[in-house]
């Protein structure tokens, strides 16, 4: 099958780049699919519209493999998929819908208030509008509510006391206009939870990260943020949870609960805080997750004897599928 890998080529070290994929990356991915005996080129979709549209009506692919992160705006993720719709491509991957809906934070919390899914009290901030937070439990934490890869994310980013979250916010708002989500800040672990669709149990073994605390003492604050992600990775490891079977549940049913209610599709990861007490909290959901050789997603499918190349196969398979199923219900 001839496909096209659709991709963000990163050309520096930037955090504005930093959700754009390395030629390193785009490599392994090309490497690994061609094992599986289809034909694939990239079409790098950071350069003028016109060359990339060209290039895809040129190419004619039969399969997309998406992995486009946009490069402008708060529907970023959406507008190429957008395109492929248009141009009846069939593509990897969540719609523009899930993809619009989960780069938004707040909006995704607020689509998930009806579940019994756990979340840590937080509001949206905005130049136009900053809430009242008095009512907050101290510290929280500020992020970025249209950014991914742990953008706009670091040790400042807690807030110990209400005094002094005005002028944090304002300095964050100007970063990022479009909005900072304030969230309590839980006390815990980060885990993350890979999900398959094309597999018969689909939601993969929670990921934890390990860091070694004494190469990075001065840290104050356990959260995987942006220093941690980029200049600090040499001093994480990515495992297998280690976790009780209660807790293994709480996670199926909580991203089981999540990944139908925001229609993810193909591939995702769900990110939570693991409390002292057993409590998880969801904090997001990434569709569009790193594909990096030595992620998390590929750490737990090798729980699963998954080798990388099996990993996209599933991806590409349940995309085909998918595309199968919806053209029979147009032509029934």
């Amino acid at each position: 099958m001839r496909l096209a890998l659709a991709a963000n080529l990163m050309t520096d070290d930037s955090e504005e780049q930093a959700e754009y994929d390395s030629i390193e990356t785009i490599n392994f991915i090309l490497d690994n699919i061609r094992l599986s005996g289809h034909e694939i080129e990239l079409i790098d979709l950071t350069r003028p519209f016109p060359e990339v549209f060209a290039d895809f009506i040129k190419y004619q692919p039969e399969l997309i493999f998406n992995i486009s992160e946009g490069t402008k705006g708060r529907f970023r993720e959406a507008f190429w998929p957008s395109i492929f719709d248009e141009l009846g491509i069939p593509y990897t991957g969540s719609d523009p819908y899930s993809l619009m809906l989960t780069l938004d934070k707040n909006l995704t919390k607020q689509v998930l208030r009806n579940t019994n899914v756990l979340m840590p009290q937080g509001a949206l901030a905005t130049q136009n509008n900053i809430p009242d937070f008095s009512n907050f439990r101290f510290p929280v934490i500020i992020k970025p509510n249209f950014e991914g890869s742990s953008k706009g994310i670091t040790q400042n980013s807690i807030i110990e006391n209400p005094s002094d979250l005005n002028a944090k916010l304002n300095e964050a708002l100007k970063k990022y206009p479009e909005g900072v989500l304030v969230e309590e800040y839980i006390e815990g672990i980060d885990i993350t939870v890979p999900f398959l669709e094309n597999l018969a149990e689909p939601i993969l073994d929670a990921i934890e990260y390990i860091v070694d605390n004494e190469a990075v003492k001065d840290r104050r604050y356990k959260i995987y943020d942006y220093d941690l992600k980029t200049l600090y990775y040499d001093n994480v490891s990515v495992e297998v949870a280690k976790i009780s079977d209660e807790i293994k549940n709480k996670l199926k049913e909580a991203t089981q609960q999540i990944i139908k209610k925001v229609g993810c599709k193909d591939l995702g990861r769900l990110d939570f805080r693991l409390t002292d007490d057993g409590q998880i909290y969801f904090l997001e959901i990434n569709c569009l997750p790193s594909l990096d050789k030595e992620v998390g997603f590929f750490v737990s499918a090798r729980n699963r004897q998954l080798e990388h190349k099996d990993v996209f196969n599933h991806i590409i398979q349940s995309a085909l599928q998918r595309n199968l199923n919806q053209n029979e219900i147009k032509t029934a």
